[in-house]
């Protein structure tokens, strides 16, 4: 793959970046971020398109100087001798083509330089990214979110081992490179070929750059996090609904018929519970909503006609008979109300 790409044009760099990156990360916020796609797939995906599309854009911009750096040491080389030069690095296999092995040597120089700039301080920092995940994960599993805590778990241990990898690797590069060097010394041809270049490391991106794409990076992560949020934030007639299912949850004594005798709630009580289930029936219009809010509205205050008359005359109480026939009618309104009540939530919460 890097025998192709190292002479691609950018932009095809930059698309092949950007489809990776957004394959992987829609897969883990699907996987490891609870909620991410609750009200659809649609915003979730397009605000980690668009966000992958400008970090790749940014992160292939910054690059173009090391790809030319690298381009320059394979020019006028074919994809099978580009192959042939990264084979020679890394599995120490002498090249017999004279301009292949100095490819091999100009490209091994320039990798070493690129990696000895890296201080060694950040080469350990860097382990701190899979050790974090690994606390997501146990985080997560304490939390009882399996899939999330394998998700996170999956992707230390997967990072863990490419770092890990490409650390084994790298190590018998330089001795790679002596040999090849060793074989260079005995090819006229190719020793013309490494006389003539003038490879240099290019130099990191500057620090208006690297200011400027944390800029930008910092205000699409906020962009996506708030068109995630929008798509999620319910509607106002599901907050509405909402409302009333807690309000109606929050006073348990109004659904009790044994209280509707004289002695229970205050009649105000029960006025004030109907008046706002009443003022929630008027706040909704969705279709689906709407009847359910405007039914449990009419059961509200058909209860509070039936409470007032229990309570019309508490100094001439009615018999048992009359108690328990008004009860029993009492709990049947409230049955009706609370099955209006279970009808909000579907609209509003399809997976709970």
């Amino acid at each position: 793959m890097w025998a192709r790409l190292v002479v691609a044009p950018w932009w095809v760099l930059w698309l092949v970046n950007a489809a990776v990156f957004t394959l992987t990360l829609s897969v883990i916020c699907g996987l490891g971020l609870r909620g991410f796609a609750a009200a659809g797939w649609t915003w979730p995906l397009l605000s980690v398109l668009v966000f992958s599309v400008i970090v790749t854009a940014l992160m292939t911009w910054a690059q173009r100087p090391i790809r030319r750096s690298y381009a320059r040491t394979v020019t006028g080389l074919d994809l099978a001798q580009r192959s042939q030069a990264v084979k020679a690095l890394r599995r120490g296999v002498v090249p017999s083509d004279p301009d292949v092995l100095a490819a091999a040597i100009r490209i091994g120089d320039l990798s070493m330089a690129y990696r000895r700039r890296v201080p060694a301080w950040q080469r350990r920092v860097a382990w701190v990214v899979p050790v974090l995940w690994v606390v997501a994960a146990v985080l997560e599993f304490v939390g009882n979110d399996v899939r999330a805590g394998l998700t996170w778990g999956g992707l230390a241990v997967l990072v863990a081992a490419r770092m890990g990898w490409a650390r084994h690797k790298a190590r018998p590069l330089p001795e790679r490179l002596e040999l090849l060097r060793s074989a260079a010394a005995l090819s006229p041809q190719a020793l013309a070929v490494l006389a003539q270049a003038q490879d240099s490391a290019a130099p990191p991106p500057g620090l208006r750059f690297r200011l400027v794409s944390a800029v930008i990076v910092v205000a699409a992560v906020f962009g996506g996090v708030f068109a995630v949020y929008q798509q999620n934030r319910p509607s106002r007639d599901c907050r509405t609904a909402d409302s009333a299912v807690n309000f109606i949850h929050a006073h348990p004594d109004m659904l009790d018929a044994s209280l509707i005798a004289p002695g229970g709630p205050g009649l105000d009580k029960y006025r004030d519970w109907s008046d706002q289930l009443v003022a929630y029936s008027q706040q909704a219009s969705a279709p689906d909503l709407a009847p359910h809010l405007q039914r449990i509205a009419k059961i509200s205050t058909d209860a509070v006609v039936l409470v007032t008359e229990v309570r019309r005359d508490s100094f001439a109480p009615p018999s048992a008979e009359d108690t328990l026939a008004r009860q029993a009618a009492y709990n049947k309104l409230m049955g009706q109300l609370v099955d209006e009540d279970k009808a909000l939530i579907p609209p509003c919460h399809p997976r709970r």
